[in-house]
Formats: structure tokens, sequence, C-alpha cells
């Protein structure tokens, strides 16, 4: 399943926000979105998951327009991890991760074996088991990002949309929750704050600047030290790590 948006330009309020967007998410390929604060990261992803919609330019799934599609097929092809949120009730670590099946339900549909085991499918790939009876409230910050992503999981879509979802989690959960999301082989568009996390586990950078695509191309293509003053403003040293064979970003003092 892969993903493209074309031309694509929306306003807030009269105010260009995004301007002539172009990208490409290739099947199974993880693509990160990185920039400062308001450069249009998640704006973008909310024109693709259909929260707003563009003022101009398509969004396409394999080449089928989404907004021509319901938002029941879309939702059995896309899913979104957001950032850590509290939910307005508390539920069941099960009841949750359930909400995953109702782009297949009718309605008042009943769920069946079939939903239950995509449950505990899901809940086993996110290490969270012996949880499943636990209220949400309850959980740690990396605990309930797990349950969220295995709620997406358990939508058994095809493309995952994720919103910076390890802003507000300590390295320990960061990694583990962008090293899970890797080995789902997912096609996978992310929001991704931490520039060395993005060097990780991206296949593919967007740069965003000002509601414009600055750059794009391979971790170890564009994340250079000029790239990360121009746009972020800040200095920095930037070497190909002997282990992982991946760009490393040190951040200097402002002299």
């Amino acid at each position: 399943m892969k993903l493209e948006v074309k031309d694509l330009s929306f306003q807030y309020n009269q105010q260009q926000t995004l301007e002539h967007l172009n990208l490409h998410v290739d099947a199974q390929s993880f693509v990160g979105i990185i920039g400062p604060n308001g450069s249009g990261k998640s704006t973008l992803l909310k024109n693709i998951y259909r929260v707003l919609k563009p003022d101009q330019g398509v969004i396409l799934l394999n080449d089928e327009f989404l907004n021509q599609m319901n938002y029941k097929k879309s939702s059995q092809l896309m899913s979104v991890v957001g950032q850590e949120h509290e939910i307005a009730f508390d539920f069941k670590v099960e009841e949750i991760v359930k909400m995953g099946r109702t782009p297949y339900k009718r309605l008042f549909e009943l769920d069946n074996q079939e939903d239950q085991e995509a449950v505990s499918k899901a809940l086993k790939q996110v290490g969270l088991s012996h949880l499943a009876k636990k209220n949400y409230t309850e959980l740690s910050g990396g605990e309930k990002q797990r349950v969220l992503l295995a709620r997406a999981i358990c939508q058994n879509a095809e493309i995952l949309i994720l919103d910076e979802p390890t802003n507000h989690l300590d390295i320990y959960y960061q990694l583990q929750i962008f090293h899970l999301i890797k080995s789902l082989g997912l096609t996978v568009l992310s929001a991704v704050h931490d520039l060395n996390i993005a060097s990780q586990y991206c296949d593919y950078i967007y740069v965003l600047k000002d509601g414009k695509v600055y750059d794009s191309g391979k971790p170890e293509d564009i994340l250079t030290s000029q790239m990360i003053y121009d746009v972020f403003h800040v200095f920095s040293d930037v070497c190909i790590h002997p282990l992982t064979q991946k760009p490393h970003i040190t951040f200097l003092p402002q002299i």
C-alpha cells in the first residue's frame, strides 16, 4: 500500500499553513517528517488522515483518491497514533484495543471470535497481554502509547500514520515503541521530534519549513549540519556512527 500527496495546500483562518506539498511513501517503507514547531507537520498529517480537508491538491492510496473513499474504507486502509493523551472515560486496556475493530463492524453488530483474536494478537505484539484487564488510566505513559499502538494494529490497516507518538516519553520508551513500529512491516508515515531517532528508523525523510518541503532524501543525504542550522537554527556536528552506520547528531552550544 503506497501513499501519495500531490500539490497539497491548506489554510488556517486565511493564513497559508501548507503550500504545494508533494510527498510519496512507498509500500512497507518508514518515512519520517521532521521540522521545527509550526512547520506544518501535524497539519499535513491531519489532512492525510481526514481531520482536515485540503484547499488544493489530492491524496492517493494505491492510486485511489482518498477524498472519494467513504470513511469506513479509508479507516480499513489507514490507522493513526497521535501523541500520548488521556481518554475521556476509563476503559479496560482490551476495550480500547477492541475499538480498532470498529471499521469492520455494522451498526450494533456484536463482537465475534475474530475480533477477540485480533485484540489478543495486537496486545501480544506490543507486550501488554498481561494488562488486558487493567484500567487505561492506571498505566504509565509508555504503556498507554503501546495500548494506542495496539489499537492501530488491531485495525489491520496497511498504512500507519504517527504524529510524534513518543514526544512526551523518556528515551527507553521512545526506542521501544519505534523499534516495535519498525518491526511491523507496515507502510509508515511519522512526524518525528528527535532527529537521531529519525536517522535510526526512517528509510526516507521529508524536512518541512514554513509549510513547504525544504528538502527530502535518505537520512545520510539530508541530515547535515547545514540543513539543521538552516531549518532549526542550531549548531551541530553530524557524523556516521560506527555501530549503526547512521548519521548521529550532536547539538552544540550557541557560540
